[in-house]
């Protein structure tokens, strides 16, 4: 048993000796070095190494030589794996991951270059250019999926998603920053300048996002746009999603709110375009007045079956709403102030039961709806020819003096049948080129509910009409 631990001893004094002498052998050569000599060092590790592997035990004065030697070693990986290709060499010997001696490239400390010296700066810039683009980027998202992410909000949302991802793993995953890199690196750009480039994409990152943020009023009048263009068309629901999407990017355009009142008033839902027009009043918009006021008094006449007399106190409100768009509207807003006429002309024709209120009632009121009519068909005539729903105030007019002559009535007298055929032929045609259903309505019960029977348009020959 001593025997053998002799032996044993004996030749771990001799590896580690042998393994001394070859790096002896290197720190005396210098810059002069062979790969003989370098393979023969590395080498003559293993065989100390080999010995611990199969058994052999260090003593504390070979622990020590052996600790001694490694820092040695250690002190020489920069110019042994400077001049020679380590990793050909580990091709040829395949040595394990434990025997560090072939792995000296590690233990040589980076070459710090002068431009990375203030990496750090230009990473903690690129941190604060994510910050601003992920803030803005996130308010961009919001406003496109609101509604549902389109084509437009697609591509410009996952692309800015995409671009601040790959950004935040080059700098705060170690795999991502190797992927960066390498793609840095494929583009010809120095490792030096990594951190300078990287910086650059973020900050070009930031700034697109604050481009696509800034112009998002832009792209809700894109959006409107293309909401009138749908409503022109007749298709209401797709322009209803539409100016629903407007709104999300510039939700302080009043006249998306007024556009969201028309269409939802065209779908019969009238609550909603209360709602709407109410939130465009706060931006004292005289459309938006006009269309709460209109509205209050279509939702008050389908209340009382359209021919009664409308609520006071509904009556009350929707004159204060017409009122202020009178005095807000710019002189040339021809077709607001038409519109803001005839709906006050169809709330003084709401003013009274079309069958059972008094004569001098209805007078006043008719007086009233004759002069807002009249107005409105004088601005008419200014307008273009494609107005949308024109001559829709000559059309009440004329309804007007239909339900004043019958009012008016007295037995025995005839009527002129005139008045009601023009009143009627104007219906049809406006009703033809698209009339809104609230007006439709509104004309359609004043046109045919009657306070005298259809005698009183028969006379006799000869007999004139009442005028």
């Amino acid at each position: 048993m001593e025997d053998y631990a002799e032996e044993s001893k004996s030749a771990m004094d001799e590896a580690i000796a042998h393994y001394q002498e070859a790096l002896s052998t290197i720190e005396k050569a210098g810059s002069i070095l062979s790969k003989r000599k370098i393979i023969e060092m590395l080498l003559s590790r293993d065989g100390v190494e080999n010995l611990k592997n199969n058994g052999a035990e260090l003593n504390t004065s070979q622990c020590a030589l052996l600790i001694d030697l490694d820092e040695r070693l250690k002190e020489l990986a920069g110019i042994i794996a400077k001049k020679f290709p380590l990793a050909s060499y580990r091709l040829s010997v395949n040595p394990p991951e434990s025997s560090w001696w072939w792995f000296l490239e590690s233990f040589v400390p980076r070459e710090v270059h002068k431009h990375d010296r203030f990496d750090w700066v230009w990473y903690g810039l690129t941190l604060g250019c994510m910050v601003v683009a992920t803030t803005f980027g996130s308010s961009t998202a919001q406003a496109f999926s609101s509604e549902g992410f389109d084509i437009l909000g697609t591509f410009s949302t996952v692309g800015q998603a995409v671009g601040m991802l790959l950004l935040a793993g080059g700098v705060l995953t170690e795999n991502g920053k190797e992927t960066v890199e390498n793609a840095l690196k494929s583009v010809g750009i120095p490792p030096h300048f990594h951190a300078e480039a990287i910086f650059g994409a973020s900050a070009l990152m930031a700034a697109s996002t604050y481009v696509v943020y800034a112009n998002l009023p832009t792209i809700g009048e894109y959006y409107y746009k293309q909401g009138q263009i749908s409503s022109t068309q007749g298709d209401v629901v797709s322009a209803l999603d539409l100016y629903k999407r407007a709104l999300n990017f510039n939700p302080n355009d009043s006249k998306i709110y007024v556009a969201l009142g028309k269409v939802s008033e065209d779908m019969g839902q009238l609550k909603e375009a209360i709602s709407y027009y109410e939130k465009g009043r706060s931006f004292n918009d005289p459309a938006a007045l006009n269309g709460l006021g209109r509205v209050l008094v279509f939702q008050s006449l389908e209340d009382v079956g359209w021919t009664a007399k409308i609520d006071e106190k509904v009556e009350r409100r929707a004159d204060f709403f017409l009122v202020a768009a009178e005095k807000l509207v710019k002189e040339e807003q021809k077709l607001l102030r038409r519109d803001i006429a005839i709906n006050h002309g169809i709330l003084y024709l709401s003013d009274f039961d079309l069958k059972k209120s008094s004569v001098e009632d209805a007078n006043n009121a008719l007086d009233n709806a004759y002069n807002s009519f009249e107005q409105a068909a004088e601005l008419e005539k200014t307008l273009p020819k494609e107005t949308k729903e024109q001559n829709k105030g000559q059309c009440y007019l004329q309804i007007t003096e239909k339900i004043r002559q019958e009012v008016n009535y007295q037995k025995g007298q005839f009527l002129n049948s005139d008045i009601p055929k023009k009143a009627e032929a104007c219906y049809g045609e406006l009703y033809r080129a698209g009339l809104n259903p609230y007006d439709d309505t509104k004309i359609y019960y004043s046109l045919y509910t009657s306070r005298v029977s259809l005698e009183a348009y028969k006379k006799p020959e000869n007999q004139k009409y009442r005028r």
